[in-house]
């Protein structure tokens, strides 16, 4: 998994904030238990998100994107997925050039929407290396 700050119009709208701080991880990883209290709706983006929102309290729960054939990925708010005490360090601002105040930081910020999926592509597929690199293989002689 990996920590992004995301300043797209959608996170701002969804959180009321200038970002939303998410969690990405492979959606095969996360099981999500919202007892139905969750509703889905999809963005008209170049690589659409699923977006679910909790219908009680009208918050960000969970949201999916397809992001290459046979690869979907899973963002969640940060403050949902584990204790903040153990999270990874955030990687980079995504969709920088929507961002509502300039943000003083040492990480790298991404101004443009291709490079913003570029980043996150380039970070699951290290996180995809790194699973099949650390996976022993059994090769009997």
């Amino acid at each position: 998994m990996f920590r992004t700050y995301c300043h797209c119009t959608f996170c701002q709208a969804s959180t009321g904030k200038a970002y939303a701080d998410d969690i990405i991880t492979l959606a095969k990883d996360v099981n999500v238990d919202g007892g139905g209290a969750i509703t889905f709706t999809k963005n008209k983006a170049l690589f659409p998100m699923q977006r679910g929102i909790c219908q009680q309290c009208n918050a960000p729960v969970i949201s999916y994107s397809t992001i290459l054939p046979g690869l979907k990925i899973a963002v969640m708010p940060t403050q949902l997925c584990i204790p903040l005490d153990i999270t990874p360090k955030a990687v980079a601002h995504v969709f920088y050039h929507r961002k509502t105040r300039e943000i003083e930081d040492k990480l790298p910020k991404f101004n443009s929407y291709f490079s913003s999926q570029l980043v996150t592509v380039k970070f699951v597929l290290l996180l995809l290396y790194k699973r099949l690199t650390t996976h022993k293989s059994i090769v009997k002689e």
